[in-house]
């Protein structure tokens, strides 16, 4: 079947040299992250050569974690660093704030943490990101279920 050479817990040989394993199927998507939002903060700290809008994490036991951050004015992405250690950064207009609801997978290896999706430092001219809150893309937006699929969650 199509699932055998898939690396998955019931392959053995390639599994046991896996070091991470995200699945973007909707049982990773909707999962715990692994970590707590205090930790997923903590990953996404920005140097203090660029500063970006303060970023938050919540996350619950039955939809995983979500990712928030005001609206920001400056493209964050797009800085280019200028004689003697200043930042030149073009203006970004955001209309709404950035909630990605479901912004994790899980890593089912336990070994990396989670693959998060914060959205674009400055989604100003990503019309399908700057949109109003529950109505931004997340990880759902791109999830498979792959069950059924010749070894895959059954």
């Amino acid at each position: 079947s199509v699932g055998t050479a898939w690396v998955s817990p019931q392959n053995d040989q390639l599994w046991g040299s896996t070091v991470a394993y995200w699945s973007l199927d909707l049982d990773s998507v909707l999962a715990p992250a692994g970590l707590t939002p205090a930790q997923l903060a903590a990953r996404f700290t920005v140097s203090s050569e660029a500063r970006s809008a303060a970023a938050s994490f919540t996350c619950s036991e039955l939809t995983g974690c979500s990712y928030a951050r005001a609206a920001t004015g400056t493209d964050w992405g797009g800085c280019v660093r200028q004689s003697f250690g200043n930042f030149s950064c073009g203006a970004c207009g955001e209309g709404n704030p950035t909630r990605v609801q479901r912004a994790t997978v899980r890593d089912s290896k336990i070994n990396i943490g989670p693959l998060v999706m914060p959205g674009p430092p400055c989604k100003g001219s990503s019309s399908g990101w700057d949109s109003p809150e529950g109505q931004q893309m997340d990880m759902l937006t791109f999830a498979m279920s792959h069950r059924g699929v010749g070894g895959g969650g059954q």
